[in-house]
């Protein structure tokens, strides 16, 4: 059995490129997730002043799923 090549490491700044290049505001990205079929991203929870939310344990997070699509499709 042979794995696929995986760096060592990931630059900070190609997690922020992608991050806005998917138009998410990295200071509040936790983790991006890749699927099969969509991507999941879990964020920090902010009242409308951008102050982060907690949910009584500690920062309260949101985990969205995003499905893929075809290029082009409506």
């Amino acid at each position: 059995m042979s794995l696929p090549h995986v760096p060592d490491s990931v630059s900070r700044h190609t997690v922020m490129a992608i991050c806005e290049h998917l138009e998410l505001d990295p200071k509040l990205v936790e983790s991006l997730e890749f699927s099969t079929y969509g991507l999941y991203v879990a964020f920090h929870a902010t009242n409308s002043a951008g102050r982060r939310l907690s949910d009584g344990s500690g920062v309260a997070r949101h985990r969205i799923y995003i499905p893929y699509t075809e290029e082009g499709a409506l």
